[in-house]
């Protein structure tokens, strides 16, 4: 869809719906550090290849990092993963949550206002 083919309030939707699709995590990357913990709800991305499982209550030693997979509850050690430092080609850092239902919420409440706006023009072009 081009910018000239968007007319009236349903091609408003759509650009809208488009413009906020991007929007996500802002997930960045940080050098592994040398040793240490993380804050406990802090979530990474572990990449391995072509895995990336997010993880939280991260422990990094000098041979390993290991971590609760984010959707585990952070006392459940019986979750916790560990992978060694060799392993791991890189970390990130980022919040799944809040910029997800940010995101998720925006085109709705967008969505609303052009309606209300359309109602309240009485639909006329």
């Amino acid at each position: 869809m081009s910018i000239s083919r968007v007319r009236g309030p349903n091609g408003l939707i759509q650009l809208l719906c488009l413009v906020t699709a991007g929007c996500g995590v802002a997930w960045q990357r940080i050098e592994l550090p040398s040793a240490g913990r993380m804050e406990p709800r802090q979530v990474l991305e572990v990449w391995e290849g072509r895995k990336h499982p997010q993880w939280h209550g991260v422990i990094l030693s000098v041979d390993s990092v290991s971590g609760i997979p984010f959707f585990q509850r952070l006392d459940c050690a019986n979750c916790r993963r560990t992978v060694s430092r060799a392993e791991v080609d890189s970390l990130r850092f980022g919040d799944p949550v809040t910029p997800g239902v940010a995101t998720a919420l925006l085109p709705v409440a967008a969505m609303g206002v052009l309606m209300l706006l359309v109602r309240l023009d009485g639909g006329h072009d």
